[in-house]
């Protein structure tokens, strides 16, 4: 960057270069360039009139003016081009095709580089570095030691904090935040006021929206979709093309794949599985080492819990109970998954569908209710 110092008063639309004192204020340091927006006394006003400092601390400079896309702006000495109304301070580096302009602010000891662009308010600070083809617009902010690289793009009023990686062509937009040691890469979406923190992992084409929260160790991959209010948490994995939705909770060693959904205030827990189309609903709860899958459903206040137990009989569908000492437990015959009092009432309907053995249907039933110890 190349300037010459002037003892000329400072006024509206000059730019100026911070001198002993201008660390004072987090935004400047000896050294930083800023154009000023206005003078109010003795304080000089920035140009995105958010931050008033002191002129003594400040010379107006004649600054050698290079343009990019019709603005005005600067080259630095590491080779990075800044707009005039942008601010970089601090030991910030702003290096190689990389471009900071709008009102945003490079501070700290932070670094821009590549071909990354850092524009609208948006802040890049501490130790964080936006690398690569990087984007970072809007009012995002970037801190702590994270890393947005590749073509990742943070915008909206997002944040990306602590050791958090965003990467390849990944989004964190709306209001987002992706915190701790959370990474979120290829072309995975985090949006609207969703959460992914810890060592949580997104990745694939995975999507988590609304205020759905990613946390611990869980991943999200995939085209998985994490959306409402619903929680993924401990070491569970969400993939392929499930979705987990509304309040619903997946977590433990919890294992959501395939098609599979879990919706309304349902949870998912232990080394539980549920896979292919099936679906758990309402207040359902699939816990310990249980699996639902094909196109089973488990929904009202329904438990599927650890040690189900298999009823066989010669020639006839693979038949599981599962152990609740309830009406309301749940068996399976083949892919049809009913509530045992379901089975009571409807099992000719039921069987009639399938084309199955109705004596053998009914000697299930009648097992099952043996075996859970419920009677009429």
């Amino acid at each position: 960057m190349s300037y010459a110092i002037l003892d000329d008063e400072i006024k509206a639309g000059d730019m100026v270069v911070g001198i002993d004192g201008a660390e004072e204020y987090t935004v400047t340091n000896k050294g930083s360039v800023f154009k000023v927006g206005g003078v109010k006394d003795k304080l000089l006003v920035t140009e995105n009139f958010k931050y008033e400092v002191e002129s003594k601390y400040f010379k107006k400079i004649k600054l050698e003016i290079v343009q990019r896309n019709f603005l005005d702006g600067y080259i630095t000495k590491n080779g990075g081009w800044v707009s005039l109304a942008a601010i970089v301070c601090g030991s910030a580096e702003v290096s190689g095709d990389a471009e900071v302009c709008g009102y945003a602010i490079v501070s700290g000891s932070a670094k821009v580089s590549g071909s990354a662009k850092v524009s609208g308010s948006a802040i890049v600070s501490d130790y964080a570095k936006v690398c690569g083809s990087a984007i970072v617009s809007g009012s995002a902010k970037v801190c702590g030691d994270a890393i947005v690289s590749g073509s990742a793009i943070v915008s909206g009023s997002a944040k990306v904090s602590d050791y958090a990686i965003v990467s390849g062509s990944a989004k964190v937009c709306g209001s987002a935040i992706v915190s701790g040691s959370a990474k979120v890469s290829d072309y995975a979406e985090v949006c609207d006021s969703a959460e992914v923190s810890g060592d949580a992992e997104v990745c694939g084409s995975a999507i988590v929206s609304g205020s759905a929260e990613v946390c611990d160790s869980a991943k999200v991959c995939g085209d998985a979709i994490v959306s409402g209010s619903a929680i993924v948490s401990g070491s569970a994995k969400v993939s392929d093309y499930a979705e987990v939705c509304d309040s619903a909770k997946v977590c433990g060693d919890a294992e959501v794949c395939d098609s599979a959904i879990v919706s309304g205030s349902a949870k998912v827990c232990g080394s539980a599985i549920v896979s292919g189309s099936a679906k758990v609903s309402d207040y359902a709860e699939v816990c310990d080492s249980a699996e639902v899958c094909g196109s089973a459903e488990v929904c009202g206040y329904a438990i599927v819990s650890a040690s189900p137990k298999n009823i066989i009989l010669p020639d006839f569908y693979p038949v599981t109970l599962f152990c609740e000492n309830t009406k309301d437990n749940l068996m399976a015959i083949g892919c049809e998954l009913h509530k045992l009092s379901e089975w009571e009432k409807d099992v000719e309907q039921i069987v009639k569908k399938h084309g199955a053995n109705l004596e053998k249907a009914k000697n299930a039933v009648e097992i099952a209710k043996i075996l859970t110890k419920w009677t009429n």
